[in-house]
């Protein structure tokens, strides 16, 4: 069984639209396979304690759409960040935000709270994996 979390804000037009890739990627209506669960945090419903209980769980791949910065996840409100990740436990993180490779993923990954970590870093895109 795979655990699958989605996150996407959508608090303002350009998460929305970085939300929709991921309806690009499982488009709405399609049903996951039996041995995918997906958990999905949408809109106001991706709040930073509903992020947290989420990262909390078993899980094997998170996937975020939205803002980012060298050190959060998610602006006004930060939903996941360099003191929050601890909640987090070894998934792999893809980060569909800007900069969030640059300072978070490195740390994420040295402190095994995350094991892969994919994001991006002043435009480009980087891996940071952990050993």
């Amino acid at each position: 069984m795979m655990n699958l979390l989605i996150i996407r804000r959508e608090s303002d037009p350009i998460e929305a639209t970085l939300a929709l890739w991921w309806d690009l990627a499982f488009p709405p209506g399609l049903t996951p396979p039996a041995d995918v669960l997906v958990t999905e945090l949408r809109g106001v419903a991706a709040s930073p304690g509903a992020v947290q209980a989420a990262l909390a769980e078993p899980g094997d791949v998170v996937l975020y759409f939205g803002h980012g910065t060298e050190t959060a996840l998610g602006l006004w409100p930060t939903l996941i960040d360099t003191l929050t990740m601890s909640n987090a436990h070894g998934q792999v993180m893809i980060a569909i935000a800007c900069r969030s490779a640059d300072t978070l993923g490195p740390r994420a990954v040295a402190a095994g709270n995350f094991s892969e970590y994919l994001g991006f870093s002043d435009g480009s895109c980087d891996v940071v994996v952990g050993g």
